[in-house]
């Protein structure tokens, strides 16, 4: 997409090729946290998805104070602060992970 803040993604898996559509809802002033809202599909399964993120520069949840306003971005784009589940990602040996293949480029540009 051209439009910041905005980005399409497509993978494979298991031979299903996925479109997702990700976008920034809102972020704290210093990038202390970030919620990004999706929906994709997965036309020859069948399946349609949406979903949303909360992203921290450490993993952890936001302050207390904090909250409120993300929970008014998750509605904004339709999804109930009760649906967030925190997700540890302690045993992944730190981030960023090495990844399994180098990465390519074309022209300059991420591939």
């Amino acid at each position: 997409e051209d439009t910041p803040g905005r980005f399409r993604l497509s993978f494979c898996d298991n031979g299903v090729t996925s479109q997702e559509y990700w976008h920034v809802v809102d972020a704290h002033d210093e990038l202390q946290w970030v919620v990004l809202y999706y929906a994709g599909a997965a036309a020859t399964a069948g399946q349609a998805y949406i979903g949303a993120m909360l992203a921290t520069p450490d993993g952890k949840w936001p302050e207390e104070s904090e909250i409120p306003r993300i929970t008014r971005s998750l509605e904004r784009v339709g999804i109930p602060w009760h649906e967030m589940v925190e997700v540890c990602n302690g045993n992944c040996g730190g981030a960023p992970l090495t990844p399994l293949h180098p990465e390519k480029t074309v022209a300059g540009e991420w591939a």
